[in-house]
Formats: C-alpha cells, structure tokens, sequence
C-alpha cells in the first residue's frame, strides 16, 4: 500500500498538462491523456475492476492496471460545442444568394428573415468540430412563410461531403434529407409529410455516425436512413454555397435557438 501511496503522491506532483510520468522505482511510464487526470481516481476505479493491488505485484502489471484505469475515467462525456450562444453572429457569416433576406442575434435567438429566395448564415468553424459520429440540436419555430423554416446543411464524413436537413419544405408538405443517392427529400425514402404550425417551437435532434442519419423531432424519431455505400451529396443549386455546416430558409422566417454539437462515441 505504501508503494501506491507513493505512486500516487508522484504523479500528483508530475508536471502539470497533457503529459504525466509515473515512478513506478524501477522505471518510467509516460502517458499522454487528452485532460489532466486525478492517478488516486484511477486506482479507485480500477479496484472498482476488480483490480487487487498487493505488495507482490509485479511493476509491469502495477502499470497495465493503471494505464486501464486510466483509459476508463479518459471516456468522459465527450465536449459540447455552442454553436449559438444566443449573442452574436459572430461564428456566423452571411450568404446572399440573390434577394436574401436579414439574418440577427436577438433576444437569445438567430432571427432569419424572409427573402425572395434562400437566406441563411454559415458556421465559420466547421474544421474545428467532428465531421462523423456528432450529434446537433436545436430548437426553432416557423415565424412568417409556407417553405422551409430549417435547413440545416451539415457535414457527413469530411468538409466536402454535406446535406441538408429540410422541415417543412416543398410548400410546407415535405420534410427530408437532400440528398441521398442524387435524389432529394421530396424523391427519397427520407421524405415525408409532417406538419408543423406557425410561432411553436419545436426541437430538434440530428445524429451523424459514418452508417446512418437520424432526426428526432421532439420525442419522435422522424428519419433513420442508412447511408453506408450511398452517394450523400446537396441539391444542386443555391444551397451548395452553404456548405458544410449552416442554417437557411426559403421565403420563410424563422427563429433557431440553443444550437450545440456533441461528439458521440463511435461504436
């Protein structure tokens, strides 16, 4: 025990950061962790394992135990991005598509106005987040209009390879992901009616792993399409220059608020 006890009070007082050294006496392990770690937790953790320390011990299972131990309190909930923090646009950037309507921060919320044709904002950091095995959320509400109110263009795989999640699109009939196999939300199997009523918010859910897409909304799994072997692509036309990650609308205003991303374990 006094062994363990000494271990812990050295790699307590190892170099603060991404790199600790335990000393083992006999020799050295260095172990790059993604956060600092707490080494009385690991042996806590793996006692929980049922992992029996004992003077008899020999060092290199001493560290195999730890490094497992370690491993396990490394598999935190995984970071959550604000992609919205309800204040500024300024992670955002306007796109005019020709006729574009007003994007703001108000009141907590990303206010997109009306246009005469797509308006929307795209995220500038996309390269910094998961482009697979993430999840976005997200609550909004159709304010003015009979398109569209979300169209969330998201990444799939890598910063080239998007689609775009449509509610109430096609005259407010249609709700899909565009496109799958070069066919939209109004032709394939993702499509579907859905209503949804004017100033009501409603939430959102869409999770991205490299075999499917699902979406949530509220409660009710709407979409959960396969995409292992298909072509995952935009529609062509305007929305292409919204790519990888944005927010837009159809002749419709809408108001889109607690927008976050969060990494998912692959399985």
């Amino acid at each position: 025990m006094a062994q363990l006890l000494k271990l812990s009070e050295t790699a307590a007082s190892a170099s603060a950061g991404k790199r600790r050294v335990v000393n083992t006496g006999s020799s050295f392990i260095a172990m790059s962790l993604s956060q600092p770690i707490e080494f009385t937790n690991a042996f806590f953790i793996a006692q929980c394992l049922g992992l029996r320390f004992n003077s008899l011990m020999k060092p290199c299972l001493l560290i195999s135990a730890l490094v497992l131990a370690v491993s396990f309190l490394n598999a935190e909930t995984p970071k959550e991005f604000v992609l919205f923090d309800g204040k500024s646009l300024d992670d955002w950037q306007l796109v005019d598509s020709g006729g574009s309507g007003q994007v703001e921060a108000r009141d907590g919320e990303l206010l997109i106005g009306s246009g005469e044709s797509l308006t929307g904002t795209i995220y500038k950091k996309a390269k910094d987040l998961p482009l697979t095995n993430y999840e976005i959320t997200l609550d909004a509400k159709r304010t003015e209009g009979n398109d569209f109110f979300v169209g969330l263009t998201f990444p799939v795989g890598d910063l080239k390879t998007a689609a775009t999640l449509i509610c109430g699109g096609w005259g407010g009939s249609v709700t899909g992901i565009s496109s799958i196999d070069n066919m939209d939300a109004s032709e394939n199997s993702t499509g579907h009616y859905r209503k949804f009523e004017d100033n009501k918010w409603y939430h959102f859910k869409l999770r991205v792993t490299p075999e499917s897409i699902t979406v949530w909304v509220g409660e009710e799994k709407a979409i959960d399409v396969d995409i292992k072997g298909k072509k995952i692509s935009l529609r062509p036309g305007p929305i292409e220059a919204y790519a990888p990650l944005s927010f837009t609308t159809y002749q419709t205003s809408a108001a889109i608020k607690n927008v976050k991303l969060t990494p998912i374990t692959a399985k």
